[in-house]
């Protein structure tokens, strides 16, 4: 599964814990970055930009270790979690994580004017592309918080 901090991925977040505990299978909590690289890359020293990338991963590691523990219940409490940072664009990156997975989880925000009947352009890149099974969680879910 993937997760960016929205209410679409903490509620999807919350499912596949529920489902991994149901299953007694181990969840990927996978999160895809891209650097944001200023306009002169190329003056840059290549050691303050591996050095950048480092803090990059290590701070979207405890971002992802830290929702992950918060999303748990008693129920999903003893869930294993491997947590997954990657460089690497969301449905790609989701794609390539989730090629050999039982079930791919996706969340979606619903934007737009037909949120019924429209997905992120994530979800619908992996629903399109995957081999695997996918559900697709809104934030107005039951595992929605409130």
């Amino acid at each position: 599964m993937g997760l960016d901090g929205s209410s679409g991925a903490g509620a999807a977040l919350r499912f596949a814990l529920d489902e991994a505990a149901r299953t007694g299978s181990e969840l990927v909590a996978a999160h895809a970055w891209e650097v944001p690289l200023p306009i002169d890359v190329p003056v840059l020293d290549p050691a303050s930009r591996a050095g950048a990338r480092d803090f990059l991963i290590a701070r979207a590691d405890k971002y992802i270790r830290n929702l992950v523990e918060e999303a748990r219940g008693e129920y999903t409490k003893n869930v294993p979690v491997k947590v997954e940072v990657v460089q690497d664009q969301a449905a790609h990156a989701l794609l390539n994580k989730g090629n050999k997975a039982a079930l791919m989880v996706v969340g979606s925000r619903g934007r737009g004017g037909f949120t019924g009947l429209l997905l992120g352009s994530v979800s619908q890149t992996v629903l399109h592309y995957t081999r695997v099974p996918v559900a697709v969680i809104r934030p107005s879910s039951q595992w929605s918080k409130g």
